[in-house]
Protein backbone atom coordinates (compact mmCIF):
# COMPACT_ATOMS: atom_id res chain seq x y z
CA UNK A 1 0.00 0.00 0.00
CA UNK A 2 1.20 3.49 -0.61
CA UNK A 3 2.17 5.67 1.75
CA UNK A 4 2.68 9.05 -0.29
CA UNK A 5 -0.80 8.80 -1.69
CA UNK A 6 -3.70 10.86 -0.63
CA UNK A 7 -6.24 7.80 -1.11
CA UNK A 8 -5.54 4.19 -2.37
CA UNK A 9 -8.22 2.72 -4.25
CA UNK A 10 -8.78 -0.88 -4.44
CA UNK A 11 -9.98 -2.29 -7.87
CA UNK A 12 -10.17 -5.94 -9.94
CA UNK A 13 -7.45 -5.64 -12.58
CA UNK A 14 -8.24 -8.12 -14.76
CA UNK A 15 -12.09 -6.41 -14.96
CA UNK A 16 -12.11 -4.78 -18.29
CA UNK A 17 -14.99 -2.68 -16.74
CA UNK A 18 -12.97 -1.73 -13.71
CA UNK A 19 -9.56 -0.46 -15.66
CA UNK A 20 -11.84 1.29 -17.98
CA UNK A 21 -13.52 3.69 -14.59
CA UNK A 22 -9.63 3.86 -13.93
CA UNK A 23 -8.83 5.08 -16.88
CA UNK A 24 -12.13 7.76 -16.27
CA UNK A 25 -11.53 8.93 -12.77
CA UNK A 26 -7.54 9.45 -13.56
CA UNK A 27 -8.66 11.63 -16.26
CA UNK A 28 -11.28 13.74 -14.09
CA UNK A 29 -8.70 13.90 -11.05
CA UNK A 30 -6.26 15.81 -13.87
CA UNK A 31 -2.94 17.28 -11.76
CA UNK A 32 -4.14 15.31 -8.59
CA UNK A 33 -3.85 11.92 -10.49
CA UNK A 34 -0.84 11.04 -8.09
CA UNK A 35 -2.34 11.51 -5.25
CA UNK A 36 -4.46 8.19 -5.22
CA UNK A 37 -2.90 4.75 -5.08
CA UNK A 38 -4.74 2.31 -7.63
CA UNK A 39 -4.41 -1.08 -5.69
CA UNK A 40 -5.47 -4.01 -7.29
CA UNK A 41 -7.34 -6.40 -5.30
CA UNK A 42 -5.80 -9.75 -6.28
CA UNK A 43 -2.52 -8.30 -5.05
CA UNK A 44 -4.15 -7.06 -1.76
CA UNK A 45 -6.05 -9.96 -0.52
CA UNK A 46 -4.63 -10.41 3.20
CA UNK A 47 -4.97 -6.64 3.65
CA UNK A 48 -8.34 -6.22 2.31
CA UNK A 49 -9.22 -9.32 4.70
CA UNK A 50 -7.86 -8.16 7.36
CA UNK A 51 -10.38 -4.80 7.00
CA UNK A 52 -13.51 -6.94 6.48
Amino acid sequence: MSKNTSINVYYDAQCPLCRKERRRYERWSGRRAAEIGWLDVSEHEQTLRKKA
